[in-house]
């Protein structure tokens, strides 16, 4: 059985030995830890519908006739049956393209493992849907302001916004800028953990790619650097997730409902991809906000962590400086004190002191 020989904390180990599961063994891992329910009469029921009329564009961009292209078009339209919401904008081709490849010629496998992932992996993608997810990127811009100040400053001034770096590739789930094996391996990681550690990864992933983002001069420089073909290697980036994971506070973390499977049975419930909280019309407004916002705490953020780093004499002087005003004011308040005891011994009736 599964279970006896699959154990979570023994595949958490696995990856801190060796950085990622063993080829051969990956699917039967990432189906134990997606727990994938093999609803085979479910899923034959959605396919039985047909292509989605959302999918139709397909035909012109993709070799339908390869069995690979027609097993793609059939989980998208599956997924858009399930969800109509998955069909109600873009990027859903980039985001299950992977698991398709990963599951190939597993078509019940693909379907759950991709339906599963965007129910948790995804869960806030679709917050402002049609819309690039503002809360979401958001969260990015505070988590990379706190771990990487001078290189999230340094964004906002070439005028990268988050929408064009971070959102591309939480959206493909990082495919669009990684080979399928470091792809692969950095699932291995992602699949282990709750999924509120996509954004410390992704948050690392662009840290580490602070000197060329700081040697960037313009927006379109700065999304090259983390959108095409990504050299960074897996097993320092995964160590650097973990490292910043750990190293930031539990109020800056969002807070993203835990890891839930899908359920047995003959149907799969819509419900468990999360829809808009509200029909946005348009987010400008909102958006144009919180880009206010954010550069004033980065502007902040980076001044405090210059000076920190440079030990900034002036902060030491002001310190200082606090320190003798408050001593003094001390002193002043027991001088004080003193004062008015003198003053009432010498108010007794037979001017004695107190005893």
């Amino acid at each position: 059985e599964e279970s006896a020989l699959l154990d979570a904390r023994k595949l958490r180990s696995i990856l801190q030995r060796s950085g990622r599961f063993p080829d051969e063994h990956r699917r039967l891992v990432w189906r134990f830890l997606l727990q994938l329910p093999g609803n085979a009469s479910a899923h034959k029921g959605l396919s039985a519908r047909g292509q989605h009329p959302a999918n139709a564009p397909l035909h012109d961009r993709l070799s339908l006739r390869s069995r690979r292209g027609g097993r793609l078009e059939r989980l998208l339209s599956c997924l858009s049956h399930w969800c109509p919401l998955l069909a109600c904008g873009p990027g859903l081709e980039g985001s299950v393209l992977p698991w398709a490849l990963a599951y190939d010629g597993d078509e019940l496998s693909a379907f759950e493992a991709s339906a599963t992932v965007l129910a948790n992996w995804g869960q806030r993608f679709y917050e402002c849907h049609s819309h690039p997810p503002v809360e979401l990127l958001a969260s990015v811009s505070a988590l990379l302001a706190y771990h990487a100040p001078a290189v999230a400053v340094h964004l906002q001034q070439i005028g990268a916004d988050p929408a064009a770096w971070a959102w591309p590739l939480l959206q493909s789930f990082f495919s669009r800028a990684l080979s399928p094996a470091d792809w692969r391996a950095v699932w291995d990681h992602l699949l282990a953990h709750e999924p509120v550690f996509l954004l410390p990864v992704l948050v690392a992933y662009v840290k580490l790619h602070g000197p060329a983002l700081l040697a960037a001069g313009s927006a379109q420089q700065a999304c090259a650097t983390l959108l095409v073909d990504s050299v960074l290697r897996v097993e320092p980036w995964m160590k650097a997730a973990y490292a910043l994971l750990d190293a930031t506070p539990d109020d800056l973390l969002p807070r993203w409902a835990p890891f839930s499977p899908l359920p047995q049975g003959h149907s799969y419930p819509r419900h468990m991809v999360p829809q808009a909280t509200s029909v946005v019309l348009d987010g400008r407004a909102e958006v144009e906000r919180i880009k206010a916002e954010e550069a004033e705490i980065l502007q902040r953020r980076y001044l405090a962590a210059r000076a920190a780093e440079a030990g900034d004499e002036a902060v030491r002087s002001a310190a200082a400086a606090e320190a003798r005003r408050l001593e003094r004011e001390e002193e002043e308040e027991r001088a004080c004190e003193a004062l008015e005891v003198a003053r009432w011994r010498l108010r007794r009736p037979d001017g004695s002191a107190e005893a």
